[in-house]
C-alpha cells in the first residue's frame, strides 16, 4: 500500500509531494476528502509535525475521509462527515435565466 506524507500543523496539512496545502479546524480530515478525490483513496496519509515525529496515520485514506470531528459538552468527538446541501453553501449559487427570457447575459 503507497504511503502519503504530510506535515500537519494545528489547522494545517501540507503535502509537499502532491503540493496541496489545506488549512482547516479539522486540515486532517478535509485533506483525506481532497486526496480521495483526487483518487488516492486506497492509499495510507502519514503525518509529521515540524519536527518530522509521526503524530497521526489514516491506514485507508478514504475510510479517514468519511470522518471529522465535533465539539460536545464532554469534549471532542470523532463523527461520520456529511457534506453540506446545496442550499447551505453561502453565497447561494446564481442560476441562469431559461432560455427565451432576456436577462443580463443576453
Amino acid at each position: 500500500m503507497e504511503t502519503i506524507d504530510c506535515t500537519l500543523t494545528p489547522g494545517r496539512v501540507e503535502i509537499p509531494s502532491l503540493g496541496i496545502v489545506v488549512t482547516s479546524r479539522v486540515a486532517f480530515y478535509d485533506a483525506c476528502r481532497q486526496l480521495t478525490a483526487l483518487g488516492y483513496g486506497e492509499a495510507a496519509l502519514q503525518a509529521h509535525n515540524e519536527r518530522g515525529r509521526p503524530t497521526l496515520r489514516a491506514g485507508k485514506i478514504a475510510d479517514a475521509a468519511k470522518i471529522t470531528l465535533s465539539e460536545t459538552d464532554f469534549g471532542i468527538k470523532r463523527i461520520r462527515w456529511e457534506p453540506f446541501a446545496r442550499s447551505d453553501v453561502w453565497p447561494p449559487a446564481r442560476s441562469k435565466p431559461s432560455k427565451g427570457i432576456a436577462g443580463p447575459e443576453s
